[in-house]
C-alpha cells in the first residue's frame, strides 16, 4: 500500500479563504450594492482564486501576475451575478474654512470670512 502525502503548502485553508473572501468584500464595500450582493460576489471570489490556482502558485507569481488574476475575478463575480460595478458616491459638503478667501473679477470683487 502507498500512502500519498498531500502538499500542504497548496491547498487552501480556512484561514487563507477567509482572507480572500475578507479582501473582496473590503474592495466591493466601494461599489454601489448591498451586502446580501457583497457577501455573494466575495464568495464567488474567493471560489474563483481558490479553486483555480493553488496557494504555492499564487505565491510564486509576480505581484502584477496575481494582481491581474484578482481583478479578472473580481470583475468575473459581478459579471457572472448581473452587478453592475457602480463606485458609491461621496458627497462632500463644504465647511466654513473651505470657503473662505477673496476672488476678483475686471469689474468686482467679493470675500468669504
Amino acid at each position: 500500500t502507498t500512502t500519498t502525502k498531500t502538499d500542504t503548502t497548496s491547498t487552501w485553508t480556512k484561514d487563507g479563504k477567509t482572507v480572500l473572501y475578507n479582501s473582496a468584500l473590503a474592495a466591493y464595500s466601494k461599489y454601489n450594492m448591498t451586502q446580501q450582493e457583497r457577501e455573494n460576489l466575495s464568495l464567488c471570489y474567493a471560489d474563483k482564486i481558490s479553486k483555480g490556482y493553488t496557494k504555492a502558485q499564487l505565491d510564486a507569481m509576480l505581484d502584477a501576475e496575481v494582481k491581474k488574476i484578482k481583478n479578472d475575478a473580481f470583475k468575473k463575480c459581478a459579471e457572472e451575478n448581473n452587478i453592475t460595478l457602480k463606485l458609491l458616491e461621496t458627497k462632500i459638503s463644504p465647511d466654513k474654512k473651505s470657503l473662505q478667501g477673496c476672488w476678483q473679477s475686471y469689474d468686482f470683487s467679493f470675500c468669504f470670512n
